[in-house]
């Protein structure tokens, strides 16, 4: 319907139409080239108010029709200017904002206040689509007026602003006398702070005057103030990074989810977790989501044990449903935790699969290996008797020599500081650790009780060991239980998401990290789950969230080489970077890790490159084949960027062919893997 009204409304020549369920009316205007659609109003009604038609009089009025009530209602102009309409609205803001006045009247101009008056025509406007600053806790109150129109309704906004702070570093957790920088999100504020967890206030707190240095397991607040906003506080607790510095490489995995067996970075696995060693120093893997048990030699070569497609079969033939934990005894058998099939597998070493304990029932029963049942088998540990100690609902049970089921400690139930996902380990003492999922390691306690270990709250601080805190495992949203290992002088290491933590046998807790002198920026690992140890004391961890298997070594010269590879001319006492045996201006530590000879002045990483033809020049450079390199390129020799990704070398050298017309300056740079 058209209005078509003869006492000069502003209707006229507007398209009329109705919303039948809501009650509402719109107008449909062509302004320049474009329609406009123009909110008009609603029928005045209860909620069954509902629209049947329009109809129009003598003289153009339109009418509409509400069918449900039986009413008839005339469309009229009111003459007021429209209500403006603000954008952003009012709110909560940590900057200025440009707001933008509009309304939808035209050649309407928008007065405004902002000492929470009400606009009239003396005060400041704009045109209907300008924007004003707006900068500080305010009533913004807005109206359109127009000279042939009375004033329409008055939009008012609340603004109100809060002074921003971030910390850098964000968060620990740090080494002792950590530079922190404190950043206001507007100019012309002034912070205050305190390192006591005490609340700082204005003109009795530390005034921050640039970064200073912060101690770990410090709580570290912050507060701004700016004239025109509210306070801005923010707070956080920087633990403490009390680090052993280490060597953490990779052992096998390419650092993507997938079933392939192979050579080291060529294989691939899927959410590892448990993981054990034998004598001859060949790793055993729980491959969970593969549903297998791979083996990984010494020489680094992948294999598959047991296990197939999900299921569950027993023999040469078996299948595995999400195994997560794995041990191994004197005589070679391995024992894998079958967490959804609740059983405990026994893969003897020649590879027949049988089931050791457990059946189909998901429930905690205490008796003899053919009568017990699990819930939730997870990691799994022997001791020097033959006991086997498995990880299981919020408990730990053991199986004796002589078979029989026993739960030693737990409540079985999520509650008083034990998690569904429990692991286990023993120290050189054989004292029992369990380890949650949550931010707690219990232990079985000299007197013979279940009793808390280490951890006090969620997060990161190295300190005592009842003090300290670790962080819960998780990984796909789904919680997975922290793995323990003692090793011969009394300590015992702990998965810890994205660190390996180190409890000594005096109770400090420690963190085991890779050059971690300004704290530990960068993590190791994406979700460290499980963990064993070798004779020499180099631990091997599964990263279940990047899919590979890991090794930690000492590296207590911080020379980047694992004091257990430095053989003469290198040692474990001396800092190897500062040593060139053979002269040859490369120093040991950069000879090891480039793969050449540390006491052959002619055996000296370097890059060769031969003219191929016209158009194509060839690099080559001598390699070790458990390294990683990568070829960088420049346009002047002072910064480097990446020609080629890192290559994994699988022979004695490595060629790379470029294009003869690139003017560039080429260097190769070698890693560990």
């Amino acid at each position: 319907m058209v209005d078509r009204s003869l006492d000069g409304s502003r209707l006229w020549g507007t398209y009329l139409f109705g919303d039948y369920g809501s009650a509402r009316v719109f107008g449909l205007r062509r302004i320049g080239t474009n329609w406009a659609q123009l909110p008009l109003g609603s029928l005045v009604g209860d909620r069954n108010t509902r629209i049947s038609t329009f109809g129009e009089d003598e003289r153009g009025h339109v009418y509409v029709a509400d069918n449900w009530g039986g009413r008839i209602f005339r469309i009229e102009d009111d003459n007021l200017t429209a209500l403006p309409t603000v954008s952003p609205a009012g709110g909560a803001f940590i900057a200025e904002q440009s707001v933008k006045l509009m309304c939808s009247t035209p050649e309407a101009r928008i007065h405004y206040t902002t000492d929470g008056r009400d606009p009239d025509v003396s005060d400041p406007s704009v045109e209907r689509s300008e924007s004003i600053l707006v900068s500080t806790n305010l009533t913004l109150k807005a109206r359109a007026i127009r000279a042939d129109l009375d004033p329409g309704p008055i939009r008012s906004e609340i603004y109100r602003f809060r002074v921003g702070l971030r910390f850098s570093p964000s968060s620990g957790p740090i080494t002792n006398d950590t530079l922190i920088r404190i950043d206001a999100s507007t100019p012309g504020t002034t912070i205050w702070y305190s390192t006591n967890g005490v609340d700082p206030k204005p003109g009795s707190s530390v005034q921050y005057e640039g970064p200073f240095p912060l101690h770990g397991n410090s709580e570290l607040r912050a507060i701004a103030s700016k004239p025109g906003f509210d306070d801005g506080a923010t707070n956080n607790y920087f633990g403490l990074l009390d680090f052993e510095n280490v060597v953490i490489q990779t052992v096998a995995g390419g650092g993507s989810s997938g079933y392939v067996d192979g050579s080291s970075f060529q294989a691939r696995f899927s959410r590892p977790e448990g993981i054990c060693i034998d004598s001859s120093g060949a790793l055993f893997v729980a491959d969970r989501l593969n549903h297998r048990i791979r083996r990984i030699s010494p020489s680094g070569m992948v294999t598959t044990v047991a296990g197939g497609a999900r299921g569950f079969a027993d023999g040469f033939s078996a299948r595995f449903s999400s195994p997560v934990g794995i041990a191994i005894d004197g005589q070679g058998n391995l024992f894998v935790s079958d967490r959804d099939n609740l059983r405990i597998r026994l893969i003897r070493p020649d590879g027949d699969v049988s089931t050791f304990a457990g059946n189909e029932r998901w429930v905690i029963t205490d008796d003899f290996i053919p009568f017990a049942s699990f819930r939730n088998p997870a990691h799994l540990e022997f001791d020097t008797s033959g006991n086997l100690f498995v990880g299981d609902y919020a408990c730990v049970r053991q199986i004796s020599p002589d078979g029989m089921v026993q739960t030693l400690a737990g409540p079985r139930t999520n509650c008083c500081g034990w998690s569904p996902d429990i692991g286990v380990g023993l120290d050189s003492m054989h004292r029992l650790f369990l380890g949650t999922s949550q931010e707690f390691v219990r232990w079985i306690d000299p007197a013979g009780l279940d009793a808390l270990y280490a951890g006090s709250q969620p997060g990161h601080a190295d300190t005592n060991r009842l003090d300290a805190r670790f962080t819960p495992l998780t990984i796909s949203g789904d919680s997975i239980s922290r793995d323990i290992v003692g090793d011969a002088r009394g300590n015992i290491f702990i998965t810890d998401q994205h660190s390996v933590r180190k409890i000594t046998a005096t109770g400090s807790v420690k963190t085991l990290a890779p050059n971690a002198t300004t704290g530990l920026s960068t993590y190791s690992f994406t979700c460290a789950a499980g963990i064993c140890i070798d004779s020499s004391g180099t631990l091997f961890v599964t990263d279940a969230g990047d899919h590979t298997i890991k090794k930690i070594s000492i590296d207590a010269d911080f020379d980047g080489v694992p004091d257990v590879d430095e053989h003469p001319p290198l040692s474990p006492e001396t800092d190897d970077r500062a040593v060139d045996s053979d002269g040859d201006g490369q120093s040991n530590a950069d000879e090891y890790i480039s793969g050449s000879d540390p006491v052959d002045p002619n055996s000296v990483f370097h890059l060769d490159a031969v003219r191929l033809d016209a158009v194509r020049v060839r690099f080559s450079w001598k390699t070790r084949k458990d390294r990683f390199y990568r070829l960088n390129s420049s346009t002047e020799a002072q910064t480097w960027s990446p020609h080629t990704q890192w290559l994994i070398s699988s022979g004695p050298m490595i060629q790379w062919n470029v294009s003869a017309s690139e003017r560039r300056y080429f260097r190769v740079e070698a890693r560990l893997p």
